[in-house]
């Protein structure tokens, strides 16, 4: 795994910015001309924000048909270890996503059909593997999205994931991973990623996998190690990643650039082992 990082771009300017990047890492860039919305982003549903979904599944299917094995990644997210072992020892996996809530059961076994609901998945994070039955469900997802278009003018990638996914993926007898939200880390708040981060105890794992299956929320959190957002190393010691998805603008900034401030912080509190304001104090969720 691993054998390329490609960063995919969308104005000039992020790819010479990418191009800048790649005498440091090594990473390859993307740049997708075909399309001509320019706008940054700002306002969720968009044109600009609508379309970056099909460039993903676009790359994703591109990948995947061709043989090669794809992780995605959102660009909003900050990794603070190496994920890859960890999708290598899950056994089987064909798919392997993130969750858009703190949802506690054994992340260690493949989903139940029945488990997986909306906000089981959150796609910032997917591994798919390069099988027939993938390159049909993706290619189905993209499929949707176009008939979205036609139909009602707009799509949304996440949506239609989940509409696609969940079903075709049992058809082809595909094996379906979550990871764990504990270390996997998303920025919604009122999705149960509250204060420093989502957490549960081994104990509530035991009760869910004991009692009837369904989704179970954990209502607990890290909390902040001092007022005003302030997080430490104890709290991310286990994470992989954070991505900082349900981030908006304030104060006239906009979400890029408040995502872009707390992805910082985390960085260098990380990298230098100290506290840091990484995450938005919410007074609500």
């Amino acid at each position: 795994m691993a054998n390329a990082l490609v960063v995919l771009t969308w104005t000039q300017r992020a790819s010479e910015g990418c191009a800048e990047l790649r005498k440091q890492y090594g990473n390859w860039c993307a740049l997708d001309g075909r399309h001509q919305q320019q706008d940054d982003g700002k306002q969720y549903f968009s044109a600009f924000w609508l379309a970056i979904g099909f460039y993903r599944v676009g790359a994703i299917v591109n990948a995947i048909s061709q043989g090669v094995d794809a992780v995605f990644l959102d660009s909003d997210t900050v990794v603070l270890r190496n994920f890859l072992p960890l999708i290598r020892s899950l056994d089987g996996a064909d798919i392997v996503t993130s969750a858009e809530r703190c949802v506690v059961r054994n992340h260690t076994r493949p989903y139940d059909r029945a488990e997986l609901t909306d906000w089981s998945i959150n796609i910032g994070f997917v591994y798919l593997r390069a099988v027939p039955g993938n390159v049909r469900c993706a290619s189905s997802w993209m499929a949707k999205m176009f008939r979205d278009v036609v139909v009602s003018g707009k799509t949304w990638d996440q949506i239609a994931f989940n509409l696609v996914f969940p079903n075709c993926y049992r058809e082809f007898g595909l094996v379906w991973y979550g990871l764990d939200p504990r270390a996997f880390q998303l920025g919604c708040g009122p999705a149960g990623f509250k204060q420093c981060g989502c957490t549960f105890d081994d104990a509530d794992v035991q009760a869910y996998e004991s009692g009837p299956r369904g989704e179970r929320v954990s209502q607990k959190f890290l909390p902040f190690s001092a007022p005003g957002g302030v997080c430490g190393p104890a709290d991310w010691r286990d994470w992989y990643i954070k991505h900082y998805n349900c981030i908006h603008g304030f104060n006239g900034s906009s979400p890029q650039a408040v995502k872009a401030m707390y992805m910082a912080n985390l960085m260098d509190a990380a990298r230098n082992n100290v506290q840091g304001v990484i995450m938005p104090v919410r007074r609500r969720g």
